[in-house]
């Protein structure tokens, strides 16, 4: 498979080492090289890590790359062609690339608030070939790559949300995205505006639970 997944280490803790070691896993099941990116410790923010990412894939043979986050755990249900995001990418042949749906929570509601006209940087499918190492610059005041659907043709997919079986944001066959990742390892009584953090943890635990049931075989 010509491509190369590239995972960006997110948080430290428990609950983010446990998401890192589901990648360990999934790395030993599919076709594609995972790489994580190196001296994680020494990349001052989100947005210079996907710059690094970028600079490093420009001598890579593979024309594909996936840039997403350790707290995005892909839908294995489906063929890997199609998780990737690669089926979807091969039928839009105007697009560059294929990204997921932004989106937030309010912190008092903790109703989704999307944004259709930007990407998440938790999961970016990129064709070096039609993108270019010219035309990427990663930024946005909330995101880095909020401003990418005003840079390339990306095709940006939809997502609904997880609640009330857990805070995440699920895009069909492609994967789900985590929430509140930061705060998965703070104390269970933080506060994250009117959402208590405990209630977060404990659906998140549950769902992580469920997932590595269903699509992990059993450790040795």
């Amino acid at each position: 498979m010509d491509l190369c997944i590239r995972l960006i280490k997110a948080f430290t803790g428990p609950r983010s080492s446990r998401l890192r070691e589901i990648w360990r896993r999934i790395n030993n099941m599919v076709e594609p090289e995972i790489k994580w990116l190196d001296n994680f410790d020494l990349i001052l923010s989100h947005t210079e890590g996907l710059h690094e990412m970028w600079h490093q894939e420009k001598d890579q043979p593979n024309r594909y790359v996936l840039f997403t986050e350790e707290d995005f755990l892909p839908d294995l249900s489906q063929p890997t062609e199609v998780w990737t995001g690669l089926t979807s990418l091969k039928l839009h042949q105007r697009a560059t690339g294929v990204g997921v749906q932004y989106v937030t929570r309010d912190r008092l509601s903790s109703q989704p608030v999307p944004d259709w006209r930007k990407a998440g940087a938790w999961y970016l499918l990129l064709d070096k070939e039609r993108v270019g190492f010219t035309q990427i610059t990663f930024s946005g005041r909330m995101d880095p790559c909020n401003e990418l659907g005003f840079q390339i043709p990306l095709r940006i997919l939809p997502g609904r949300d997880c609640l009330p079986e857990h805070y995440g944001f699920n895009y069909r066959k492609i994967g789900t995205h985590m929430f509140w990742s930061r705060y998965l390892d703070e104390d269970p009584e933080t506060m994250v505006g009117s959402i208590r953090m405990g209630n977060v943890q404990r659906l998140h635990d549950a769902f992580v639970d469920k997932y590595v049931d269903n699509f992990l075989p059993p450790l040795p």
